[in-house]
């Protein structure tokens, strides 16, 4: 670990403008994080929270191949529990997902079929 006093971080970022550029991309990736984790613990409805969910997970564990993203098996598992248990409820399951087309079940993965799509949709 490297620590900096202020004048020489500030002289770092004007001598390499790429690191400034960097660490912008990764504040903006915190803040959004932190908008979503805001988000989904407000008094949304069930649909929105679990959405938001998916998205967190994908962001932090998914991994993106051709726009799509796939969880870990180990991961699915935890997600695909969690839709079992809403599948009983007549509010949300995770077939609704399946039937538009957003998620996909391939054996023990799941899969984002269309990761920005799923955003758009259902980030706001």
């Amino acid at each position: 670990m490297l620590t900096l006093n202020r004048e020489d971080f500030l002289e770092v970022l004007h001598e390499y403008p790429t690191i400034a550029i960097q660490l912008v991309k990764e504040m903006a990736g915190r803040l959004r994080k932190s908008d979503r984790q805001i988000a989904s613990l407000s008094l949304s409805d069930a649909e929105k929270r679990i959405t938001m969910c998916i998205i967190r997970f994908a962001d932090d564990q998914g991994v993106i191949k051709n726009g799509k993203v796939v969880f870990p098996k180990l991961l699915s598992r935890k997600i695909l529990q969690i839709w079992q248990v809403l599948q009983k409820r007549p509010f949300l399951g995770l077939s609704i997902f399946e039937k538009e087309k957003f998620l996909e079940r391939n054996g023990r993965e799941l899969i984002i079929l269309d990761y920005k799509k799923f955003i758009k949709e259902f980030d706001s």
